[in-house]
């Protein structure tokens, strides 16, 4: 099957506190949507990872190009001039890594190189924890992390119930989960979701790759996991 979508991995259950500890790594400030910032626990693609390095290419967060690069196949030549002039001409512009381009004919190497599998957002106000996490909705599983308990407990998980938003308390050096958060299924793989990605990727370039080893979810220390596979994953259709 022709691949258009970037690659998109996500995970089939609810994210755990677990997770953070044996799986992924987090960003701080990594998720940023709709001007709202939390963040991100990222699974980076260590191929992608490599192969940008190696063609000195990092994040990609041109929203245009992006769009460009949805529309053509991965790894898959077509003829430069059966695309639109604009097209053509970013396509012409774009840094090395982006796309191959060889005797008249293009094809795309990037995809994307990592995956947000959840967000989270620390805090103790809760209608702000919740109205912060709306923003994400459409991109990943949501969790809100608390130092206390909030006042009439009972209430304030039914509402993140109804919002899908899982709940965890910060108890000393761990985190208890309260409520999982809603499992994220993405239907539509869109340009502005993957430059979501990018600014993930972006992020944790600029902490150096460190959370590739070490991350921080609320001042807790998380490690990833020891080995994330290699593996192309299906892509969703962008129709």
């Amino acid at each position: 099957m022709t691949q258009r979508a970037p690659l998109t991995r996500v995970p089939a259950d609810s994210v755990r506190p677990s997770d953070l500890r044996t799986r992924w790594a987090t960003v701080e400030g990594g998720a940023c949507l709709s001007g709202e910032r939390a963040d991100a626990v990222i699974d980076l693609d260590p191929a992608e990872h490599r192969r940008r390095q190696q063609a000195g290419l990092g994040a990609l967060t041109d929203l245009t190009l992006l769009k460009v690069c949805m529309g053509l196949p991965l790894h898959a030549a077509v003829r430069l001039i059966d695309l639109p002039q604009l097209d053509q001409a970013l396509i012409s512009r774009a840094p090395a890594g982006v796309f191959e381009m060889h005797r008249g004919l293009v094809s795309r190497r990037i995809t994307s190189v990592v995956a947000v599998p959840a967000v989270t957002l620390t805090g103790n106000d809760w209608v702000s924890l919740l109205g912060r996490a709306a923003a994400f909705s459409g991109v990943s599983q949501r969790i809100v992390v608390m130092a206390a308990a909030p006042a009439k407990l009972s209430e304030r998980l039914w509402e993140a119930q109804l919002e899908g938003v899982g709940v965890w308390l910060r108890d000393g050096d761990d985190l208890v989960e309260l409520l999982a958060p809603e499992v994220f299924v993405p239907r539509l793989v869109k340009p502005a979701r993957w430059r979501f990605l990018e600014r993930a990727y972006s992020a944790w370039l600029r902490e150096g790759g460190r959370s590739a080893s070490r991350g921080a979810v609320g001042g807790r220390q998380v490690r990833p996991a020891s080995a994330v596979s290699d593996q192309l994953q299906a892509s969703l259709p962008l129709d």
